[in-house]
């Protein structure tokens, strides 16, 4: 009875941990695909990233000696590269998109973009998104990473 009651409760513990073991499995699988597909941009621009951070489908990396921002997002819908030369853009801002007025929550944010304004005026801003409501199911938006980012970016912009 009491080795029935062992393994019983093995298999119970492995059953409760597994699925924890293989979503953080899956976790640093994704972040290793983001940091080299971010990685792969730099090496195709000649740059070399000093300071990055991973988050849940993007990847964002500067290289501060040659003014380089490189932004990475993958997922299963979309793929999005951009090697940004920060010498050529006058401002970087946060902008928050929120929903129309008519949906029953006007404070529900649909998408949380950095965007590079650039200094030439024919040139289209870049957004890159770091939040974007309709796909992701957080239900909290947390702006620390963008607002770190937009005070990393700004030093070296104007």
């Amino acid at each position: 009875m009491d080795l029935q009651s062992i393994i019983i409760g093995a298999i119970i513990t492995i059953a409760c941990i597994l699925p924890f073991i293989l979503l953080r499995y899956k976790r640093v699988r994704i972040e290793k695909q983001l940091r080299a597909g971010l990685q792969a941009i730099a090496t195709q621009n000649h740059k070399t990233i000093q300071t990055d951070s991973v988050y849940v489908d993007f990847a964002i990396g500067i290289d501060t000696r040659n003014e380089f921002v490189f932004f990475y997002k993958k997922n299963a819908h979309i793929e999005i590269r951009h090697a940004i030369c920060l010498k050529d853009i006058d401002t970087c801002k946060i902008k928050d998109i929120s929903s129309d007025q008519t949906k029953t929550n006007p404070e529900t944010t649909s998408g949380l973009f950095l965007c590079l304004v650039p200094k030439n005026k024919n040139v289209p801003e870049f957004a890159l998104e770091f939040f974007n409501y309709e796909t992701s199911y957080q239900l909290h938006v947390d702006k620390k990473p963008i607002e770190k980012w937009e005070s990393l970016i700004s030093k070296y912009v104007g």
